[in-house]
C-alpha cells in the first residue's frame, strides 16, 4: 500500500478522512495525494449554423474557487506530520466522483480514503452520494467514514459475505488492511429468510477461506436477521465493531436501480468506517 488518495471538499468528514489517511501513510511510509474538485457550470446554446455550442460562464469565479482550493489544501496538509516528499495535492475542475476515479487510474492508487455525508430518500435512490459512486466504480479498496477515526482504535473488523466465492485479490487487500490495523476480523454470514444456508456449510466455506488465505486473528460467525444490511449493521453493533468490510460488484444503471448494493447502502447508513472493494460480476 504505497499510494493513498483522499478527495476533499473541506467538510468535517473530509478532514476526518484526511487525518485517518495520514496515519495509514505514516505507518506504511506511503505517499498521500489529496484531491479537491471544483465543479464547472456550462451554458448551452445554438450557433448561427444550427450547431449546439457550450460556453462556460463565471470564469472569474472558477479561478477564485481554484485559488481558494489550493490555499485550503495547503492549510489542510500543513499539520499532518508527513514528509514533504510523501504528500502532494491537486485542485482540478470536474465532478468529484469522476475526478477521483480518473486519479485512481492515473496515479495507480492503492487505497482511497474519503469522508461521506451519506444520502437518503429519493436522493439515495436516484443520485447517491459521491462516496457511494466511488465505491461503485473504484478498482482499488475504498475506506469511507463519517466521524473522527484513529488507526490505533480499529481493533475489530466485521467482514460480511456469503463466502461461496471470493476474489483472491480482494482477500489479499483485506489481509493487508488487517495487518496495517493489527485488527481481528469477524467473518460473518447474515442468514435471512430469503437467503438461508445451513451453519455447517457456511462454517466450512469460512474455514476454507481462512486456511487458504492464511488469515490470522480471525473469528467466524453466522447471524440471523430479516435482511443482509440490517443483519450486518446489527451484528456490528452487537460486536462493537470498529470497521465494516464488504465486497461490492459495482453495478450501475438500471441493474443498480433494480438490485441495489448492500455495500453502498451500508456506506450511506452506518456511523462507523467501511472498507469496500469492487469485484465486477
Amino acid at each position: 500500500m504505497k499510494r493513498i488518495l483522499v478527495p476533499t471538499d473541506f467538510s468535517k468528514c473530509a478532514d476526518y478522512a484526511l487525518k485517518f489517511a495520514s496515519e495509514i501513510a505514516i505507518k506504511n511510509n506511503a505517499k498521500l495525494l489529496v484531491l479537491h474538485s471544483v465543479e464547472h457550470s456550462f451554458a448551452g446554446g445554438i450557433d448561427p449554423t444550427g450547431a449546439s455550442v457550450f460556453q462556460s460562464f463565471d470564469d472569474g469565479l472558477i479561478e477564485t474557487l481554484l485559488g481558494r482550493g489550493r490555499t485550503n489544501l495547503d492549510k489542510s496538509i500543513s499539520s499532518l506530520g508527513l514528509p514533504v516528499e510523501n504528500i502532494s495535492h491537486l485542485v482540478e475542475i470536474g465532478h468529484p466522483s469522476d475526478l477521483t476515479i480518473d486519479k485512481i487510474r492515473e496515479f495507480s492508487i492503492d487505497l482511497v480514503v474519503m469522508g461521506t455525508h451519506g444520502a437518503s430518500g429519493i436522493t439515495e435512490m436516484l443520485v447517491g452520494s459521491n462516496a457511494e459512486k466511488v465505491v461503485r466504480r473504484a478498482k482499488c479498496p475504498v475506506i469511507t467514514l463519517k466521524s473522527p477515526t484513529k488507526l490505533e482504535n480499529i481493533r475489530k473488523i466485521a467482514f460480511a459475505s456469503d463466502f461461496s466465492k471470493l476474489s483472491e485479490n480482494a482477500m489479499a487487500a483485506l489481509k493487508r488492511m488487517q495487518h496495517v490495523m493489527d485488527a481481528t476480523i469477524d467473518f460473518v454470514r447474515v442468514n435471512t429468510p430469503n437467503n438461508f444456508q445451513r451453519d455447517a456449510l457456511t462454517k466450512q466455506h469460512m474455514d476454507d477461506l481462512v486456511t487458504r488465505e492464511m488469515f490470522l486473528k480471525a473469528e467466524l460467525h453466522v447471524y440471523n436477521d430479516f435482511s443482509e444490511e440490517e443483519g450486518l449493521l446489527n451484528f456490528a453493533e452487537d460486536r462493537q465493531s470498529d470497521m465494516i468490510g464488504m465486497i461490492t460488484h459495482g453495478r450501475t444503471g438500471l441493474n443498480h436501480l433494480m438490485t441495489g448494493s448492500i455495500a453502498e447502502d451500508v456506506v450511506n447508513h452506518t456511523s462507523i468506517p467501511v472498507w469496500t472493494m469492487r469485484v465486477p460480476d
